[in-house]
């Protein structure tokens, strides 16, 4: 019987040292929970100052590291932008010399091609003009017989 008194006991004394613990922990945490809230009213009220105020843009002052590190964004985007678009520049180009060749072959063809055509015309306007001086002969020769 002493053994389940003692065991009783035991129990009980870990019982009473857990519970301690437990109310020092709450005790604890509700100082930060009281912290906490004072905390959050002071931001609050600052909020409250600030949306009030309007912003002094003179007062804005941005270090020479935050400087550097704008002007370094800057240029990065903008070298990144002309490296990645280079290949693209040098296509086109390409591709524009190509069409003004082509639509300069094809003018020169063209040409060609009408001055051809005007070659012929005239050559058949001459022909016909010898086929009517040709008849006209003829019946000249027919008309004297």
């Amino acid at each position: 019987m002493g053994a389940v008194l003692q065991f009783a006991r035991d129990i009980d004394k870990k019982h009473d040292d857990s519970h301690g613990r437990l109310r020092h922990d709450l005790d604890q945490a509700e100082s930060r929970v009281l912290a906490l809230e004072g905390w959050k009213h002071g931001i609050e009220e600052r909020l409250k100052l600030e949306a009030e105020s309007p912003i002094d843009v003179g007062k804005i002052v941005f270090n020479p590291r935050m400087v550097l590190a704008v002007v370094g964004l800057v240029v990065s985007i903008i070298t990144g932008n002309w490296l990645t678009t280079w290949p693209v520049r040098e296509s086109l180009v390409r591709i524009q010399e190509q069409f003004t060749d082509n639509v300069k072959l094809q003018d020169e063809r063209f040409r060609a091609m009408t001055d051809k055509i005007d070659n012929v015309q005239r050559q058949m306007e001459m022909r016909r003009l010898e086929i009517q001086q040709v008849n006209n002969d003829v019946q000249q020769l027919r008309k004297d017989k």
